[in-house]
């Protein structure tokens, strides 16, 4: 997987988490539908790199399981499919992906951050500020053996 193709699957993994409105034990089904948003993709010292754009669909897959399905679209006209799941866990919430798992908690109503980890230790972080009911923002951090080595802002809504 090419580190550019990794860099949007962050992205897009951000996204399963970070409809999550209260601590611990919050409502894991809501914000259930589709979707969509864009994008910047910014290099660690703020240099803007591009755009993209994102659509999504999230599912219940159980009373404790969502599934996210969706594509993030570059600028340069790359489509990209991803998948991921996020269960409610005994601290949080457990996220999995083709790219890895991770954790996501809620530190308040309106805001989350999630992690994720491959199996050669790289991955990312995200913080998921909650605006309403249809409208986040998402920073994503994507990590390169602990280091920063690009950042994703994307403001997503629901129709």
């Amino acid at each position: 997987m090419t580190i550019i193709t990794r860099m949007w699957l962050a992205t897009s993994l951000s996204v399963a988490g970070m409809l999550l409105p209260a601590p611990a034990r919050a409502d894991l089904l809501e914000g259930l539908g589709r979707w969509s948003g864009g994008g910047s993709v910014f290099d660690p010292n703020g240099q803007r790199l591009g755009d993209f754009r994102v659509e999504l669909t999230r599912t219940a897959a159980g009373p404790d399981r969502v599934e996210t399905r969706g594509t993030v679209a570059t600028a340069d006209g790359r489509v990209i499919p991803f998948r991921s799941v996020i269960a409610r866990a005994a601290q949080g919430f457990v996220v999995e992906s083709e790219r890895g798992k991770g954790h996501a908690v809620c530190i308040e109503e309106s805001v989350c951050h999630s992690y994720e980890v491959d199996a050669a230790g790289n991955g990312s972080t995200s913080t998921i500020l909650i605006d309403d009911e249809r409208r986040v923002r998402v920073l994503v951090t994507e990590l390169e053996k602990g280091k920063p080595v690009r950042l994703m802002w994307q403001t997503l809504s629901q129709p």
